[in-house]
């Protein structure tokens, strides 16, 4: 509920007239949401698509059956959240990255990855358009704003690996003034020099994210 209030709020404050969600009480309608990216092409309007990252490869799969791409207008965004949790499909980003790029015309370093949980106040993306515009060295992974620090853990020891090590994440977020500040999470991520990426969730760990709530709403559509 919290991000269908923030992403209201979003709109409100960001969107133009025509923005709007593409999920209600028929489930996601892959159908619209084509006419909506076929109008804003033909008029040259760039998109900002944001959506958690199992609702986006359920579209991608509707234009493969349907046969359609978009080239959407140069300054269109992706924003995909929430991960591949759920018990149908996973796949490697750059596979997704790719998908985004043959099916929306957008070009993957337009396309950002989220990690937000309930648990904590702030998100973190990553660094991609930001270091594309700097003209910055291409590698993607997430980096923390100053008040959040992210470690990568031995599973064994907890203690933190080298650069380019694997472990669990652990994520301090000073912004939760009103809960506890350090959460040890179940996911998988590689430690960079400068940030963190995510592989994917412990082995025999409970799914989780809000992919898992869009996979339930196109099983239903």
């Amino acid at each position: 509920m919290i991000m269908a209030y923030g992403m209201e709020q979003l709109k409100k404050s960001f969107g133009v007239p025509g923005s709007r969600f593409l999920v209600g009480d028929r489930g996601f309608v892959p159908e619209e949401l084509a006419i909506e990216l076929k109008q804003a092409e033909e008029e040259h309007a760039p998109v900002a698509l944001i959506g958690a990252s199992l609702g986006f490869l359920a579209f991608f799969d509707y234009c493969l059956e349907k046969g359609i791409s978009f080239k959407l207008p140069e300054g269109s965004r992706a924003l995909d959240a929430g991960g591949y949790k759920g018990k149908t499909r996973e796949i490697a980003r750059d596979e997704f990255l790719s998908l985004v790029t043959m099916h929306l015309g957008i070009h993957r370093e337009w396309s950002t990855n989220l990690l937000g949980m309930t648990e904590l106040g702030s998100q973190l993306y990553d660094n991609t358009l930001r270091n594309h515009l700097r003209g910055s060295a291409p590698t993607r992974f997430k980096e923390n704003p100053p008040w959040t620090r992210t470690l990568v853990l031995d599973p064994r020891t907890l203690k933190e690996v080298v650069v380019g090590g694997r472990g669990i994440l652990w994520h301090l977020d000073l912004t939760n003034v009103e809960r506890i500040a350090a959460i040890q999470t179940d996911d998988m991520g590689r430690r960079c020099e400068h940030g963190f990426e995510i592989l994917g969730r412990a082995r025999g760990s409970e799914a989780r994210g809000c992919s898992l709530s869009i996979e339930e709403i196109a099983k239903k559509s």
